[in-house]
């Protein structure tokens, strides 16, 4: 077994209109972070009891867009044990909830919006961020350098 310290630090652009968004974190479909405003800026610090040998999705799922106006969360840093993964959020998936009536325009146009979208930090749409990595921890993240 193995303990690791994930800290995630969000910040957030809104108006009043848009009202604040929200962010809970799960790993493995449990939530590990409950439903958290995220006011300009927050820290998030939680420790993760891991199996070795095991594979995991770590998953930030931003929520609070109404799908009318202007809202974006942004993912400043990730650090595990004080280790800066900014190198490595290049390799995840954020998968957009698009508002619906957006989405249904874009179709219209001729623009199919792509499920998935590799190496975003910043989220407009509500949706879910997924980091997958195995155990041990140190050992995926020397081989996704």
């Amino acid at each position: 077994m193995e303990c690791i310290e994930f800290s995630i630090t969000l910040s957030a652009q809104y108006t009043e209109q848009s009202g604040v968004p929200t962010v809970e974190i799960f790993l493995d479909n449990k939530c590990i972070v409950g439903l958290t405003a995220i006011n300009k800026q927050k820290t998030l610090t939680f420790s993760l009891n891991l199996d070795e040998g095991s594979q995991h999705i770590l998953c930030l799922k931003r929520s609070g867009h109404d799908e009318i106006n202007e809202q974006s969360v942004t993912i400043e840093k990730i650090t595990v044990d004080n280790i800066d993964l900014r190198k490595h959020l290049d390799h995840v998936c954020f998968y957009p909830d698009y508002p619906k009536d957006w989405y249904k325009d874009q179709v219209s146009a001729g623009i199919t919006p792509p499920e998935m979208h590799k190496g975003w930090i910043t989220f407009g749409f509500n949706g879910s961020w997924q980091m997958p990595f195995t155990t041990p921890f140190y050992t995926w993240l020397l081989g996704t350098v």
